[in-house]
């Protein structure tokens, strides 16, 4: 792939009409605040996406203050995917007159993100079979698929190499430390952990107390105090073992899932992550869980989320199932809180980035199919916010359907105002950067630009029509500087080289 601006020369024995710079490009990217784009997928009650509306269906507010609609389109994927198809070279014997066909162009980035230090065996299995089924299915030759884990183990680059996905795919398994240390009695998970330990919750340690008198006291035959007395101190430290473990894995996912944004932004096109996980305790995380939306919107990407757990109902696997019924219940309650509270991070990052969150459902066809899948149409808003402050906030986001139809919105919920000493300096850099890493092509440029490899060197050749280009006045002379990127991506969308060079006219 290649991206290109423009140059000219001119040259007059005396003064020079023409001085040129080249260096390498130093790319930066950040968010403008006077144009915001919202790209935005409606759906029916079945997940099915709509594409009949039109721009009065639509209202933005922005931090609660309805804005003027001033850009509106309606993108399918079909059609980009039919374009991909004709640029792929064929797949019969190649002419011997005809000229070489580009390589399919990468349109879409798509990270699997595998959260393999909370899922159990029967979680990876089910989600790595559906996730196989959608790429061998379902992805097009424009897409690039990476796979991802919290472990940072079984992991592939973007590549639209199926061999090597599935390959990674059929190699996850769970890497969670936390197996052995909640398999003992008492049998405290995360969550009681979390209690006990953080939040000196009475009736959670008294639960693991008296699972622990039962264990360790009356099967002995011992019912004295002392031994109660060590199974509650036993309580407290298995307690902080476990929920310093389990913020521990915490961690370590939200900084794995950090490393796969700062990855996507330097891909070019749409970008995704799928956030593939039974969800997981973020409740002393909430700052890591903001910045992550934060990154995400700084740099458009949807983060999409399928809970790896699916609908199904816990069994207990307590000790103590049959003869303390009524504990096993309130372990059983604790249970139940846990998995809405370790759902949390799964909603809150596809809400916050307008993003999928397929969730109470074992069709984890269906999930990969709304999660991973470019949807078959989708609007795309932008407005133009007046009287930001320029303080690298997140400014809310709301869309809503003027509709009485019962359709599910997705669209992201916030933008970042970047901060107002960066605005000025950055604004050229910024959008000539967005141009070289867009996959649009634009029309009308008074520019001709030929490509022609040389041994190894790639000749890029920019011819200018400067009759048509807009001088300003200075004193006696017309004044124009001409800025050009010339970049270089290989065949799985990857930056390879680039060149930075201005004129001066």
């Amino acid at each position: 792939m290649l991206a290109a601006g423009s140059s000219a020369v001119a040259q007059a024995p005396e003064t020079p009409e023409v001085r040129g710079h080249e260096s390498a490009p130093s790319f930066r990217i950040r968010v403008e605040t006077n144009v915001v784009t919202v790209p935005v997928v409606v759906r029916d009650r079945n997940g099915r996406p709509v594409g009949n509306l039109e721009k009065q269906d639509f209202r933005i507010f922005d931090n609660g203050k309805p804005q003027e609609i001033t850009g509106f389109t309606v993108e399918t994927t079909a059609s980009k995917a039919t374009a991909a198809e004709a640029a792929a070279p064929p797949s019969g014997p190649a002419s011997t007159t005809a000229p070489p066909v580009a390589a399919t162009t990468p349109q879409r980035f798509v990270a699997l993100f595998f959260d393999d230090f909370h899922m159990p065996i029967e979680d990876v299995a089910r989600t790595r079979n559906a996730a196989w089924h959608y790429l061998s299915s379902a992805a097009r030759p424009g897409d690039r698929i990476a796979i991802f884990t919290s472990s940072g183990k079984e992991q592939v680059d973007f590549t639209n190499d199926s061999g090597k996905l599935h390959d990674s795919l059929f190699r996850l398994a769970p890497h969670s430390r936390m197996t052995q240390l909640i398999k003992g009695c008492p049998e405290i998970e995360e969550y009681q952990a979390y209690l006990i330990d953080q939040q000196q919750d009475t009736s959670a340690l008294d639960i693991a107390t008296s699972e622990g008198y039962e264990c360790h006291c009356k099967t002995e035959g011992n019912t004295s105090s002392d031994c109660r007395d060590a199974q509650l101190r036993l309580a407290r430290f298995e307690a902080a073992q476990i929920w310093g473990l389990a913020e521990m894995q915490s961690q370590w996912a939200l900084e794995a899932m950090q490393l796969v944004l700062r990855r996507l932004a330097a891909m070019p096109g749409q970008r995704s992550m799928v956030l593939v996980s039974p969800g997981f305790l973020t409740v002393t995380h909430h700052n890591q869980v903001d910045a992550l939306v934060n990154r995400a919107l700084q740099q458009n990407i949807v983060i999409n989320a399928i809970d790896a757990a699916g609908l199904y109902t816990r069994i207990s696997h307590s000790w103590l199932a049959g003869s303390r019924l009524d504990l096993d219940a309130k372990k059983t309650g604790i249970q139940n809180e846990k998995l809405k509270v370790a759902r949390d991070v799964l909603a809150g990052l596809s809400a916050g980035t307008g993003g999928v969150y397929f969730q109470n459902s074992n069709d984890f066809n269906e999930g990969f199919r709304e999660a991973a899948q470019a949807p078959d149409v989708y609007y795309v808003l932008s407005f133009s916010p007046q009287n930001v402050k320029l303080d690298g906030t997140i400014h809310p986001l709301k869309v809503v359907l003027d509709t009485h139809e019962k359709l599910r919105v997705e669209a992201r919920r916030g933008y970042v105002a970047p901060m107002e000493t960066q605005q000025e300096a950055a604004r050229t850099e910024t959008e000539i950067e967005k141009l070289v890493f867009s996959l649009e092509e634009l029309h009308g440029l008074p520019v001709q630009v030929t490509a022609q490899l040389e041994a190894s060197t790639l000749a890029v050749k920019i011819h200018v029509d400067i009759s048509l280009l807009h001088f300003r006045k200075e004193a006696d002379r017309n004044i124009d500087t001409l800025l050009f990127e010339t970049a270089v991506f290989d065949q799985d969308g990857k930056y390879v080289a680039g060149k930075q060079g201005s004129l001066d006219l």
